[in-house]
């Protein structure tokens, strides 16, 4: 299956894959993604940071920097990991995917929309905001995408998904 959903198609593809698995869809997984430079102006319509340095979350933010990588998970229920003896590396409890609502532009977050989504993800993984141990974020390292923490929804999104790594 190929799932196209732009900066989180990856994520997408893994809460997808545990799906899979929590229906008995399927007893093993293989799931990835993929980002490279195929076309060198593909991302022309975006903000390119000047000195190719990401400031996320930061007050001087002023663009991303692209870069290129591939990443491939295994995944298998917890239950077969064990009776397989296999090495596990790390347990996904529960995830939730969106498309992240309406929102002013293509770089801008939905602060609300995200909040929902993270309740969802903690409430299908049955677990509490305090014990949460890590947290991907996704920060464009503009004004615009990072700095929208200052937005008192933002706080209410850190407070739902508090962690030490956040």
């Amino acid at each position: 299956m190929v799932l196209e959903s732009g900066c989180a198609s990856g994520l997408g593809s893994v809460h997808q894959a545990c799906q899979s698995l929590r229906r008995g869809d399927s007893d093993l997984v293989i799931t990835g993604a993929a980002n490279l430079f195929i076309v060198p102006r593909a991302y022309s319509y975006m903000v390119v940071s000047p000195d190719f340095k990401c400031k996320a979350f930061d007050e001087k933010a002023d663009g991303f920097v692209p870069a290129e990588a591939i990443g491939t998970l295994v995944l298998k229920r917890f239950s077969d990991a064990l009776n397989s003896g296999d090495r596990i590396y790390a347990l996904i409890r529960g995830s939730d995917y969106s498309n992240d609502g309406a929102s002013k532009s293509f770089g801008t977050p939905n602060t609300e929309a995200h909040a929902r989504l993270i309740r969802g993800a903690l409430k299908n993984a049955g677990v509490k905001p305090h014990e949460v141990d890590y947290v991907e974020a996704h920060g464009t390292g503009t004004q615009t995408g990072g700095m929208n923490n200052k937005d008192t929804r933002f706080h209410k999104v850190k407070y739902i998904c508090r962690s030490n790594q956040m």
